[in-house]
């Protein structure tokens, strides 16, 4: 390469790399994203928001409502659109029975561009009214992921975003005891958690789920709706309550009454399980024990 040429090369690798470097700071970072998006609510009041995702299941959801039902809790169902609009009766049982009905995309894809996720809200939005319920205005994004796209698609069509503080591993085949310590143990006040109706080998999560109200209710925390907890001007970008601070707090509530706390956990309760707690985690490679009854393509490999 000749002289001239060469210099002139350096010269562009002197221009553009700057640029490059310029275009990689643009990118907005994980902080700046999570300024748009809800993980909790007030600490105030001991509440702590109960959502199921990935439903409604025809097998698992009213196992799910007559729990709740029993111990008169109400929750949010971040329902995909795909799934809903084959069981709108499910979908009307759950409004009826006083619980909040929101938005978890239509087919639960990974990304999307601006536009995509537009058709996604807008789909599942279409098939939440066509079951005759009012959506709230909640957008939860699938496994969690936020991208500027999605978060320009919730401005336009007026979502807001939420996700979580605390998500069990019941999509990962986690026991049921192992699903009422990491529920009762890892709460805090103004939390968000999440469980899964849909998909499937729920199994353990039903059984898991008497325990962990009562549980959650026996540490002080109160099961609400996610609208409840968050109220009329929810806070993007909240600092949210450390569970363990949550634990000290106990201690100290415990101590002044002059009650005893052990196992390094402050007030543990002692939790009288379901039966199914003592059956152990589906093996992932053995056949299903049913015939999936929701509809193919939403694939259990996600966690939320």
């Amino acid at each position: 390469m000749s002289a001239p040429r060469k210099m002139l090369c350096w010269l562009l690798l002197g221009v553009l790399c700057p640029l490059a470097a310029d275009t990689a700071l643009a990118a907005p970072s994980r902080a700046a994203l999570g300024k748009e998006v809800i993980r909790c609510g007030s600490a105030k009041g001991r509440r702590i928001a109960l959502t199921f995702d990935d439903g409604p299941s025809r097998r698992h959801t009213p196992r799910v409502l007559e729990i709740l039902r029993r111990h008169n809790v109400k929750a949010t169902f971040f329902v995909v659109g795909k799934v809903a609009q084959l069981w709108a009766r499910l979908l009307r049982r759950i409004a009826a029975e006083g619980h909040l009905v929101a938005n978890h995309s239509w087919s639960h894809p990974k990304d999307h561009t601006e536009e995509g996720w537009v058709r996604q809200i807008k789909d599942t939005e279409a098939a939440i009214l066509a079951a005759g319920v009012k959506p709230a205005r909640f957008f939860r994004p699938p496994h969690g992921r936020v991208s500027p796209a999605l978060l320009a698609a919730c401005r336009r069509l007026g979502y807001q975003v939420v996700n979580y503080t605390l998500m069990l591993s019941d999509w990962k085949g986690a026991s049921t005891n192992e699903l009422v310590h990491q529920a009762v143990l890892r709460a805090a006040p103004g939390g968000v958690l999440v469980l899964h109706d849909g998909g499937r080998r729920r199994d353990n999560m039903l059984g898991a789920l008497p325990s962990i109200l009562t549980g959650l209710k026996q540490v002080g925390l109160k099961p609400v709706r996610l609208d409840r907890l968050l109220g009329r001007n929810p806070r993007p970008g909240r600092g949210c309550a450390s569970f363990k601070t949550f634990q000290l707090q106990r201690q100290r509530e415990a101590a002044a009454r002059g009650i005893q706390v052990g196992n390094g956990f402050i007030g543990a309760p002692v939790l009288k399980l379901h039966p199914l707690d003592q059956e152990d985690p589906p093996d992932p490679d053995s056949p299903e024990p049913w015939e999936s009854m929701d509809p193919p393509g939403l694939k259990d490999d996600h966690g939320s």
